[in-house]
């Protein structure tokens, strides 16, 4: 082989290894439905159609025992697929197993080792492949698919549609022809209705053509957009587009996007590939990219600097344009690094359903807001913490069935997973409908363990006592097992998502349960900041936590119990701090705000504070620094940033400011 023909393989072996990645999560969310409902025929396809896809990749790029394994797949899913016999759980646990080995068969080929054995997973799936049971004559009827999708001359166009005929040609070195061909008519799907293909949609599928097909649709699209609308797929030579003269007719309209024997899958169809035409670029590109975006901005503010103390209009104009453009680059370069949620969330129904069977553990696991989008660089730093709590919820706050139903509960449990976004702010929160922590029992151990004086019980609230399991070694397990009561866990949550700028609350559900809930930031690069001066120094606040400032004459303050409290509009009363306090400038904790003085309402949590500064000095979008490892363990400091001056300020960060000079 060239280095050449290297080069080329490794750009398939790149798609390949990205597709592969897909059919397999699909293949896994298929059978966890068909778990929960085996007589759907629908996730049977999914498995079905997703084991096909995979031995069909796999052939094609020469890994032959990834091939065989989906085959061995493919047939046993034909059997349920056919009716010939039943879901049960071991038939589950056979197809999840097999598509264990096949994610590592697949890194295994794909570097070149031949180290992973598959005899045992094979012969497994040929056995109950053998195995047949009886089901009912109507499921086979459903299993035998629908009528194919009528014939395009058939149909009855509604006004401003037209059909159009095109004849694709495939680049003679097209290694994924299916892929191509597949890519092709989920595109023009997505302009109208495809009702036709040649040759049929599964010959397509197999790759029983050779680098020519033809797709008919229906669309309101111009025939030069469908035209390049083929063309800007990927290895596509040619493309012949024309419009049909079709004779209006009685029957019904095509109500599928997708061609042929496909028609009858519509709604259970594995996804392939992204709706949209999309370029893949390494992270470290992106984070590169992000870099130099913040030092544009960190440019553009001493330019806005300068523009001001020039006092010119040309200047002024250019600045301002160059914000402009800017702003709208800085904007699309962070909607790049933006993942939904869902990416990291769809590996854990797998995860939860295993833990659950292994713990003799009878557990719904449901999801929500997966469309939440996140910074990939946080995304990616969460799964592990949810893994704890996930691995947590099952193991501590989900009972038995016996136990629950002996309580009067259903003897399924159930655990949630749900994101959300509050602002500059994403919530994702794990609760169950368990037993719950026993606060007692928490402190009692904190007690034990010499981290708290018994005599300080009142002065901590139900949900500081649950904070105290966030300590590092604390457990209140009897006895260690391969899930829990080794005391690794919610500390190292809370430390992971306290780096990320984040923070954890445990909650004790009404309801009865406990909840998890974690707020994350959006991006760690680039924020809007209110700049505040205390004691000479210029201070960034994140202005997500800022929810009101108030003006020297609008201050309502005073004092409860010797300490300063702020009286809001809404009648509220909250504490009132001095940053110069907080931040060991003074120790005069005590004095009101002076006349030229403004105070800042903060909110973290559920908590809002009032904190008194000298003066404010804007409002600034400030590129995230991180700190040297001097100052990393400093208490509510968040960052640096570069001001539009060229001086350095220091990002104060409002879940910890607090605590520096001490909680009241």
């Amino acid at each position: 082989m060239t280095v050449s023909d290297d080069m080329d393989m490794q750009v398939y072996r790149d798609v390949f290894l990205s597709e592969s990645a897909e059919y397999i999560q699909a293949i896994i969310d298929g059978m966890l439905v068909l778990e929960s409902d085996p007589h759907d025929l629908e996730p049977v396809e999914v498995v079905f159609r997703g084991a096909h896809s995979l031995k069909g990749m796999a052939a094609a790029m020469g890994y032959e025992r990834t091939s065989e394994l989906t085959h061995k797949m493919e047939s046993l899913m034909d059997t349920v697929r056919k009716r010939e016999q039943s879901v049960d759980g071991a038939l589950v646990d056979i197809v999840l197993r097999a598509v264990d080995v096949a994610k590592a068969l697949i890194d295994d080929e794909s570097n070149g080792r031949a180290a992973i054995d598959t005899s045992s997973i094979t012969s497994e799936l040929e056995v109950r492949t053998q195995f047949r049971s009886s089901v009912p004559d109507a499921t086979a009827d459903a299993a035998a698919g629908a009528p194919s999708a009528p014939a395009h001359g058939d149909m009855a166009l509604e006004p401003g549609e037209r059909v159009i005929h095109a004849s694709v040609d495939l680049e003679d070195t097209c290694v994924l022809k299916s892929v191509r061909a597949y890519m092709v008519v989920k595109r023009l799907s997505h302009m109208g209705h495809v009702v036709d293909t040649t040759p049929s949609a599964r010959e397509i599928e197999d790759e029983l053509f050779d680098h020519t097909f033809e797709v008919v649709v229906r669309t309101r699209q111009a025939v030069g957009d469908v035209e390049r609308a083929i063309l800007a797929v990927t290895e596509v030579h040619a493309a012949r587009v024309d419009e049909m003269e079709v004779a209006g007719g009685d029957a019904a309209p095509v109500e599928t996007s997708v061609p042929g024997e496909l028609h009858a899958r519509a709604r259970t169809e594995v996804p392939k590939l992204s709706e949209t035409q999309t370029v893949r670029i390494s992270i470290g590109h992106l984070d590169t990219l992000v870099d130099l975006v913040g030092e544009l901005v960190i440019l553009r503010s001493r330019l806005e600097t300068l523009a001001g103390e020039a006092d010119d209009l040309r200047f002024t104009e250019a600045v301002e344009r160059l914000h402009a453009i800017s702003s709208d680059l800085q904007h699309e370069v962070m909607q790049t690094r933006m993942v939904p949620v869902g990416n990291i969330f769809n590996r854990f129904p797998r995860m939860v359903r295993d833990l659950a069977r292994d713990l003799g553990k009878d557990i719904a696991f449901e999801m929500d807001g997966l469309d939440i989008e996140l910074d990939r660089t946080v995304l990616d730093e969460i799964g592990d913490p949810l893994v704890h709590l996930l691995r947590n919820a099952v193991d501590h706050g989900i009972e038995s069935a016996s136990e629950r139903v002996a309580a009067d509960k259903p003897g399924r449990g159930c655990v949630r997973l749900v994101a959300a976004r509050e602002r500059d702010q994403v919530l994702i929160s794990v609760s169950d409908d368990g037993g719950g922590m026993d606060p007692d029992r928490i402190w009692a151990k904190a007690v034990e363990r010499g981290m708290v004086d018994p005599a300080d019980r009142d002065g901590y609230s139900a949900d500081d006592v649950l904070m105290l399991t966030c300590t590092p070694g604390f457990s209140t397990a009897d006895v260690a097992t391969k899930v829990s009561g080794r005391g690794v866990g919610l500390d190292v949550v809370r430390g992971k998502i306290e780096y990320l700028g984040g923070s954890l609350h445990i909650r004790q559900r009404p309801t009865g349960g406990t909840e998890f809930e974690l707020s994350l930031p959006l991006t760690l690069a680039i924020i809007q900041a209110l700049l505040v001066r205390s004691s000479g120094q210029t201070f960034a606040l994140p202005l997500g936590a800022v929810t009101e400032v108030f003006a020297p004459d609008e201050i309502d303050a005073g004092s409860v119990d010797g300490m300063p409290v702020v009286t809001l509009r809404d009648g509220r009363i909250v504490s009132l701090h001095r940053l110069d306090v907080l931040l060991g400038f003074s120790d005069d904790a005590t004095r009101l705000p002076g006349p030229r003085e403004h105070v800042v309402l903060v909110e973290t949590g559920d908590v809002a504070r009032a904190l008194s500064v000298e003066s404010l000095t804007g409002r600034q979008e400030i590129v995230i620094k991180p700190l040297s490892r001097m100052f990393r363990g400093v208490r509510g400091l968040g960052g640096a940033t570069v001001l539009g001056d060229g001086s350095v300020a220091l990002i104060l960060d409002p879940r910890m400011l607090f605590s520096m000079g001490g909680e009241r």
